[in-house]
């Protein structure tokens, strides 16, 4: 027995003696770990990184970042007046005047003085008798863009005529009176006795009149953003919405506006941490849970405006969110108790920086 363990022993040291054994390696992965900052202690200066997070001059940490909005120009304002008359007698050399009311039924827009960018009125004479020899219609409220009268002459009995309107003023840029009615005059000289009837006119208009530049009084008109805003991507390490507390946060929205109208600014603030799923939205709303409101501009000069949000900012940043962005966002353009009479025109917008 003893000799059986002895060759045993021998084959194992034989063996162990024709290999090279060299010193003990542990296996190697390339492996990235990310590790939250959780009871950890770190330098400020570690965590920031010169863009969203930096180093204030109190070396307090900050988060930052920045956005913009935008909307469209404005473009052409419509009013949608209805002017359709029945028959007008036409008398031999008298001036028969008439009224017609410039409302819009819709939108309730009120109108002191307007560019027009499109417009057509179709007159149709019938019944004109031999003697005529001229027939004028004037306009009281609408210039040429000469500033010349509107006028329309008698050409032809039987058909509809359409007059462009592209270019014509209605009002008086300097004007603060409201124009609720356009008079006109139809005028014509006639061989025949005064006062015969000589012919009949109907007047209306087709389709809507469109306004390159209004002044006037609006009721809530919307103004929504052209899709430009800005959304904010923030990186920062993992975790670090549990390391760090945030005492203090605000928002600060600069608006340049280039509508001569006041404007309420509506919408909300999204934000999402990817890392963790958690979202948080907030209404665009000042202290008293109203829309802030915008200075109007002053010709070419725009009104400018800014506000600050605080309330519930801090609840929106504490969940770290990586993404942050408008969204609902529009502005309503308004006449108002301080200022009923507004100018637009169609090339304004609204411009924010936050």
């Amino acid at each position: 027995m003893k000799q059986t363990v002895s060759v045993i022993c021998g084959i194992i040291l034989l063996f162990l003696g024709a290999c090279g054994i060299k010193e003990w390696t542990m296996p190697t992965w390339d492996v990235t770990v990310r590790i939250p900052l959780i009871n950890e202690k770190y330098f400020i200066l570690d965590l920031a990184d010169g863009e969203n997070l930096i180093i204030a001059e109190d070396n307090v940490l900050v988060m930052q970042g920045s956005g913009s909005l935008s909307t469209p120009n404005f473009g052409s304002l419509s009013l949608g007046a209805d002017i359709n008359s029945d028959p007008i007698p036409i008398t031999a050399n008298h001036a028969v005047t008439l009224d017609f009311p410039l409302v819009d039924p819709v939108n309730n827009y009120e109108l002191v003085y307007g560019v027009l960018e499109s417009g057509v009125f179709e007159t149709l004479f019938t019944d004109i008798d031999p003697s005529v020899q001229s027939i004028r219609i004037i306009f009281q409220q609408i210039s040429r863009p000469d500033t010349t009268p509107l006028e329309i002459i008698y050409e032809a009995p039987g058909v509809w005529t359409a007059t462009d309107l592209t270019g014509c003023l209605i009002g008086a840029p300097n004007s603060n009176q409201i124009i609720d009615e356009i008079n006109i005059s139809i005028n014509s000289v006639s061989s025949a006795p005064d006062g015969t009837v000589i012919g009949q006119l109907r007047l209306r208009n087709q389709g809507e009149f469109r306004f390159s530049e209004f002044k006037g009084v609006l009721h809530g008109y919307r103004l929504d953003l052209d899709g430009s805003a800005t959304t904010l991507t923030i990186s920062y390490p993992m975790g670090i919405e549990q390391a760090v507390t945030l005492t203090e946060a605000r928002l600060a929205v600069m608006l340049d506006n280039y509508v001569g109208f006041e404007c309420t600014f509506h919408g909300e603030f999204f934000a999402q941490n990817s890392v963790t799923g958690e979202t948080f939205s907030l209404p665009i709303l000042d202290i008293d849970n109203q829309p802030f409101s915008t200075v109007p501009a002053n010709g070419d000069t725009p009104g400018v405006s800014q506000f600050i949000m605080e309330e519930n900012i801090t609840d929106l940043l504490q969940i770290m969110p990586d993404i942050i962005e408008i969204r609902n966002a529009y502005f309503i353009v308004t006449s108002t108790p301080s200022m009923p009479i507004g100018t637009v025109r169609m090339t304004d917008y609204i411009h924010g920086d936050y």
